[in-house]
């Protein structure tokens, strides 16, 4: 089954090849190996580079899947995706290692977070909340506070993720403090579920700073959960 779809991707006559990759992503998603995985890796990665940015985008999709699933030979082709490029491709690629648990993945996301575009630094962000290790979080805090939006809410997305998966060094609860200082909702936003997930406190500032009618609703409700976190028993009523 692997094996005709991959072939039906280079075929001669009219083949609705976002329907085909479509089918291979989720048979690769399951685990279904097929006979020949490096040929396949090479179709995947000439539809990944190719001209039809849709389509592009499907390949690194289905080979993202693959290598979620455990596809060895997919995941040196998403690195190097995720290296410098065009965006339509490298985008993608980026957010597609967030499924890759690895060193590799890691250094490639890291590399990305300094990259001087706003639109990489936010793929490679959120997709270290995913994958991040305690080492990540300085990184993650300072884009959070400095950078430009919408990169620095998807640092703060990914700072909290990374408390929601138990990856809390020293200075986290007081980085998230600190990014509070954003005015952008969404940034802001973030880091108070951030808090909530640690169930930490700030020294300046509590939650209820945050649920007045001035506030954008997504922050009103982030501080509400906040509140409940830290046992505030009428959190929702305080909206």
């Amino acid at each position: 089954m692997v094996e005709a779809l991959g072939e039906r991707l280079e075929a001669r006559e009219p083949v609705d090849r976002a329907a085909v990759l479509e089918a291979l992503g989720g048979a690769l998603a399951r685990g279904i190996e097929p006979g020949d995985p490096a040929t396949l890796a090479a179709r995947l990665e000439r539809a990944a580079r190719g001209p039809d940015r849709p389509l592009a985008a499907r390949a690194i999709d289905a080979l993202a899947r693959w290598g979620g699933a455990g596809g060895e030979h997919a995941r040196p082709v998403v690195l190097a995706l995720a290296g410098p490029g065009p965006a339509h491709r490298r985008l993608p690629a980026l957010r597609a290692l967030a499924a890759f648990d690895d060193d590799d993945a890691r250094a490639r996301l890291r590399e990305a977070l300094g990259d001087e575009r706003t639109e990489v630094r936010l793929a490679a962000a959120t997709a270290l909340g995913e994958v991040g290790r305690e080492t990540d979080v300085p990184a993650l805090i300072d884009l959070a506070r400095e950078g430009a939006w919408p990169a620095s809410a998807g640092a703060a997305f990914a700072l909290a993720r990374l408390a929601r998966r138990e990856v809390r060094p020293e200075g986290l609860a007081e980085g998230l403090c600190a990014v509070l200082s954003r005015r952008d909702a969404h940034t802001r936003a973030n880091a108070l579920v951030g808090l909530a997930a640690l169930g930490a406190r700030c020294a300046d500032r509590g939650p209820e700073t945050y649920l007045g009618a001035a506030h954008a609703p997504p922050v009103r409700a982030a501080a509400a959960r906040w509140l409940g976190r830290l046992g505030g028993r009428d959190a929702e009523a305080r909206l």
